[in-house]
């Protein structure tokens, strides 16, 4: 399992791994889009993958330790071991269960869901 405890330390590297993977999902996004410039309709997964790293950078920068599973699944993460987010929708679910609810930002989500503090 490759869940980590995302704190002030580990940040900085976190950031710097993601920003790199970042980069090269946009570079193939791009080789994708110039292999099928004649085409109506093609799939691009990379592009896909470069929106889900956007959203795990903003859930990173969260200014709060947190227990984050990158690599649970194709386009979702887990936080705190108990919560899965679909980024691309804006949508998160408990694990186990199946209704799926709206998020307005990370730093809220985090701060409302995670651990529980007062939204001012």
């Amino acid at each position: 399992m490759s869940s980590f405890l995302k704190s002030a330390e580990n940040q900085a590297s976190l950031l710097e791994d993601l920003t790199e993977k970042l980069a090269v999902a946009e570079e193939a996004s791009a080789a994708c889009e110039l292999r099928n410039y004649n085409k109506l309709q093609y799939s691009n997964s990379d592009a896909r993958h470069a929106e889900v790293i956007k959203e795990a950078m903003r859930f990173v920068k969260v200014d709060r330790d947190f227990e984050i599973d990158l690599h649970h699944g194709v386009g979702v993460f887990m936080v705190g071991n108990k919560f899965i987010i679909a980024p691309r929708s804006r949508k998160w679910r408990v694990q186990g269960k199946g209704t799926w609810y709206r998020y307005k930002n990370p730093d809220q989500f985090i701060k409302k869901y995670l651990l529980r503090e007062e939204i001012e």
